[in-house]
């Protein structure tokens, strides 16, 4: 997990003291590291949702079709209104399974991982008590042009979270 600091090898001069240089660079803090997009985790989030979002347009349509043309109507509207209701909140889950465990981004800040979720918000861990436990890999196919990883980031005393990512995302964050 990355640090505040790294260790580094100070020379020593012939009288065994070391120069001001030496120990300016003995440590050397940790700073905002650049972000990382994860590209292979929201392509495989999206492409999948997409698939979802026209499966549930072909229900959709059938269940529509047939409830309007359908000789026993039971009532004005109540069919479609109940049928509609029930695909917008299908689309909210399949939504939140999707693409809203796809995180846009990541880096490392201080001594925290911060991962920007698809919402916009930031999450943080502190990476000196940080978990990353592989729960699943899925290879490179129609779906994602990379291999992903289904990922579960967790700290001792809090959050726990899971992410769809590229293979190896989070191994900066080490």
């Amino acid at each position: 997990m990355a640090g505040d600091a790294r260790a580094v090898r100070i020379r020593r001069g012939p009288d065994g003291g070391t120069s001001v240089a030496d120990t300016a660079s003995a440590v050397v803090p940790s700073v905002a590291s650049r972000p990382h997009p994860n590209a292979a985790g929201g392509a495989r989030a999206l492409r999948m949702f997409l698939f979802f979002l026209v499966g549930l347009a072909v229900i959709y349509a059938f269940f529509l079709a047939y409830a309007v043309t359908s000789l026993s109507r039971a009532s004005n509207g109540s069919v479609e209104a109940v049928l509609t209701i029930s695909v917008v909140v299908a689309l909210g889950v399949g939504w939140w399974v999707t693409l809203g465990q796809a995180p846009t981004l990541a880096y490392v800040e201080g001594a925290q991982l911060v991962v920007r979720e698809r919402t916009g918000r930031n999450r943080r861990f502190r990476t000196d008590e940080l978990r990353i436990h592989l729960l699943r890999t899925n290879p490179a196919s129609l779906l994602s042009p990379e291999p992903t990883e289904f990922v579960e980031l967790s700290v001792p005393r809090g959050s726990r979270r899971t992410y769809l990512v590229g293979s190896h995302f989070f191994d900066f964050a080490h």
